[in-house]
């Protein structure tokens, strides 16, 4: 079982059809999406689910540590695990099927939310190709 997730849960105007995961970047937090919802959702049919990562960071928070380039690794998988249970049991909770869920996320958020879509070999893909993209930026400002 992975680690339970504080979350923010908002209801749209309309009986929910769909359910939302909307996962944060570092340095945020389960409230610094929100304003976003009534663009991601104008009609209000989602119940939008906002987790907080569950590392510390800088008075927000992470998915796992980066120190400047992302480190695949224990807390990467962590991550992907929790937010998978998230997943199913909000789904349960709120009497949606999986596949009535959207993922969506920012920075390290949406790493996971293509990690929750394809699996985690492409988390582990998404960082390797963020390192190699770092890499190139410094080669190039130098």
């Amino acid at each position: 079982m992975a680690t339970s997730l504080v979350t923010n849960v908002v209801r749209g105007r309309q009986e929910p059809d769909r359910l939302l995961l909307l996962i944060h970047g570092k340095g945020a937090d389960e409230h610094d999406l929100e304003p976003l919802i009534p663009y991601l959702d104008p009609e209000g049919r989602f119940l939008t689910v906002l987790p907080r990562a569950p590392l510390s960071f800088m008075g927000g928070w992470q998915w796992y540590e980066t120190d400047g380039i992302p480190k695949a690794g224990p807390q990467l998988i962590a991550g992907l695990d929790a937010l998978d249970d998230l997943l199913d049991s909000s789904c349960a909770e709120y009497g949606f099927d999986r596949s009535q869920s959207i993922v969506a996320g920012f920075s390290q958020g949406q790493l996971y939310g293509k990690g929750l879509a394809a699996g985690v070999a492409i988390v582990v893909l998404g960082v390797m190709l963020d390192r190699l993209t770092q890499a190139a930026a410094k080669r190039w400002t130098n």
